[in-house]
């Protein structure tokens, strides 16, 4: 979550940037549509797209984060068996489903044996 504050605040510095410098190169009294100009742009255009690609990566990474703590939370309630063998079996399907890390699913299991 904190990455995700700090890209977003990047990003608000970065368009306004953006903006100032479009602005004052389109209001330039002596402003012609030299290629150093264009160039100019361009290139602010493009670092903003590499960072809008980069930004856009987080936020996945993050959502698919909290969708599999999300995912995981459930299972944990789901996971209420009395016998031993009946969680460990559980904690299993959901290591083999991906909805847990084999080191999530080691640390649960020996939580489990240890009671």
């Amino acid at each position: 979550m904190k990455t995700l504050k700090v890209m977003s605040i990047i990003g608000i510095v970065w368009m306004g940037l953006c903006f100032i410098v479009i602005s004052t190169v389109q209001n330039d009294s002596y402003y012609d549509a030299s290629k150093a100009n264009i160039d100019t742009l361009a290139g602010w255009g493009y670092f903003g797209l590499l960072y809008l690609l980069a930004f856009s990566i987080v936020a996945l990474i993050h959502a698919n984060k909290q969708s599999k703590l999300a995912n995981l939370k459930e299972s944990k309630i789901k996971l209420q068996p009395s016998n031993t063998s009946e969680k460990l079996i559980q904690l299993d399907e959901l290591r083999q489903k991906g909805i847990l890390s084999e080191d999530e699913f080691q640390a649960m299991k020996i939580d489990i044996l240890r009671k």
